[in-house]
């Protein structure tokens, strides 16, 4: 991962959203990369059919995250490996360590995740720091 990578959230009240690219039909169910605009990429074993991938990819995130299933919905790009995840009853913190701590339990291997800066109100996590 090159260094000018972000780890982007937008910090709500209630929780926070985050921009996810989706690979369906992969061999394993894992974070892959923070891709340059910060998008965070996701690899799911479920086939892109019937909104098996996003069951799958909010099953996923509730674990990494945990969440109630309830409280993760995909607000933008549901038809689309870009999406807009929203998450609620979590801090843009509380996001950020639990996918560090994923990282680490998990092995993969996905570069730096540096701590949040704040810009304009919305958290950024810049690999930079």
């Amino acid at each position: 991962m090159a260094d000018s990578h972000r780890f982007q959230f937008h910090d709500f009240k209630s929780g926070g959203a985050l921009h996810v690219k989706v690979q369906a039909g992969a061999k394993k169910t894992e974070i892959a990369e923070i891709l340059d605009d910060g998008t965070i990429k996701i690899r799911l074993t479920a086939p892109a059919v019937e909104g098996k991938a996003n069951y799958a990819l909010i099953e996923f995130l509730s674990k990494i995250l945990k969440v109630k299933t309830s409280s993760i919905e995909i607000v933008g790009g549901s038809r689309s490996k870009d999406k807009l995840i929203t998450v609620t009853n979590i801090s843009v913190e509380q996001i950020e360590l639990a996918i560090q701590n994923a990282v680490k339990f998990y092995g993969w291997t996905i570069g730096p995740i540096a701590l949040p800066k704040i810009f304009n109100g919305a958290v950024w996590i810049d690999s930079t720091a």
